[in-house]
């Protein structure tokens, strides 16, 4: 089944008069080749900023998120290695070497100007774990970020990915200041949706 779209949208949302909904049509997307539903921030609550700066380190209650690093060969191999993990990615899991070359290639997109792609590792702030990987994806043309994540098995159903996802929602709105942000999920990973849906997007 190929993935379907998703959702996009932020919590504090704004109908224009006489607008029952704001879900608008968008051009497919060129690498899922799938229509985007998204809805359109019109507002959104600044009474408390939690990020400062460009530099991405993002820190909720429990977790930070930061750039990877060429030392993460570990926790990246635990994520893209896993083809339990990777069963709703359209990559499928990547063998030995193409963990490598993704690597170098998600470290040194920190380097691009200006920025498309931040991929972040996900640590537990209790033990210094690694324990995932957060990703935003910018479109600058059509002023929207996609927002993804994975997460190794011994931590799913704790929370995290509800915890990951609003970070990231109120980062892209926030610091990175984009219309839109969107999420893919394949329709059979019901838990990625009730995810997004808990987290206000349709």
């Amino acid at each position: 089944t190929s993935p379907a779209l998703a959702y996009a949208s932020y919590p504090f949302v704004d109908l224009p008069p006489g607008n029952t909904s704001p879900c608008k049509l968008f051009p497919v997307n060129k690498f899922y080749k799938i229509p985007l539903y998204l809805f359109e921030r019109t507002k959104y609550n600044e009474s408390s900023d939690k990020f400062e700066g460009e530099s991405i380190v993002i820190e909720t209650q429990r977790l930070i998120m930061r750039p990877f690093d060429i030392k993460d060969l570990d926790i990246v191999s635990l994520l893209y290695g896993n083809p339990d993990i990777m069963t709703y990615m359209p990559c499928g899991n990547l063998m030995e070497e193409e963990i490598r070359t993704h690597l170098q290639k998600i470290t040194s997109d920190w380097n691009e100007k200006p920025q498309v792609n931040y991929e972040m590792a996900v640590i537990c702030k209790s033990d210094s774990k690694k324990i995932g990987r957060a990703r935003i994806h910018m479109d600058y043309e059509s002023d929207t970020a996609m927002i993804g994540w994975l997460l190794i098995q011994s931590e799913w159903n704790k929370g995290y990915a509800t915890e990951i996802t609003k970070s990231l929602l109120e980062y892209c709105f926030k610091i990175l200041k984009v219309h839109r942000v969107c999420a893919l999920c394949h329709p059979q990973n019901i838990g990625s949706w009730k995810v997004l849906e808990k987290c206000g997007l349709r």
